[in-house]
């Protein structure tokens, strides 16, 4: 019998593994062992071997695919790297009060360096030397001005539920484009002000203490079979919070 996996599964056969990774485990070792990620809790967990395809910031949860053998990884590897995968991502982000926008654009091209700088772990915008970097933004809900709480400073702001599709692949691209565009992820803790926990109001429980980022979709050709594969994780119980807090009609079956 196979033992129970630490971590929700969404597809599994002989050559993948798709599981929704949870907020605040990385998806890899990191420079911390005393940190938890999800490659090594499965393979200890498993005793098997498991290939990373791509990754998760740590805060980010939501579709992670792992190959168990070389030719997959390999095959995976050569769709994410050339674009052949079709990925959409959800955001829940406020308005910066210095914004000359009504709403985050539907389409920004703006170069990023390839990595975080060492100091402030941000990956900054460069129009000189950064790599092209494009994502489309599509608003699918806007919650007008409203007042909440951030780091226990209180806010006002529009919200707006965000899809995402990143057509380059850069770290941090979905939360580097949306905080240079003023309209920051909630409860990111690099980019923009409105830093976690999220609360309502002083008198109750925090709506959510990681940022509101969600690898919702993803479309990719199984390494194998060539069939295409449709993939969907499940909406985490922090954006189900923070939608019932503010009113927000969801049905994940419309998004």
């Amino acid at each position: 019998m196979q033992p129970e996996l630490p971590i929700p599964k969404i597809y599994e056969d002989d050559e993948i593994l798709v599981l929704n990774k949870p907020t605040g485990l990385l998806s890899a070792p990191g420079r911390d062992p005393k940190v938890a990620d999800l490659k090594t809790l499965l393979e200890t967990k498993l005793k098997a071997q498991f290939f990373l395809v791509h990754r998760l910031d740590q805060d980010t949860s939501g579709i992670l695919i792992l190959a168990k053998d070389a030719d997959s990884h390999r095959n995976l590897n050569f769709a994410f790297s050339n674009r052949k995968v079709k990925k959409v991502y959800l955001a829940l982000s406020a308005k910066n009060p210095d914004s000359r926008l009504s709403a985050p654009p539907q389409w920004v091209d703006l170069p990023l360096l390839s990595k975080p700088d060492r100091k402030t772990h941000r990956v900054r915008v460069c129009l000189e030397s950064g790599k092209p970097s494009q994502t489309s933004f599509k608003v699918l809900e806007k919650i007008q001005s409203t007042s909440f709480i951030c780091r226990r400073k209180k806010k006002e702001s529009p919200l707006f539920l965000i899809e995402a599709k990143p057509k380059t692949g850069r770290t941090h691209q979905i939360r580097a484009h949306l905080e240079a565009t003023g309209f920051p992820i909630l409860c990111d803790h690099l980019y923009g002000d409105y830093q976690a926990p999220l609360f309502l109001s002083e008198n109750e429980p925090p709506l959510a203490d990681r940022m509101l980022l969600h690898a919702f979709k993803l479309e990719v050709v199984h390494p194998k079979t060539g069939l295409l594969l449709l993939l969907k994780a499940p909406l985490p119980e922090r954006f189900l919070r923070v939608f019932q807090g503010f009113g927000v009609q969801y049905s994940e079956a419309s998004l």
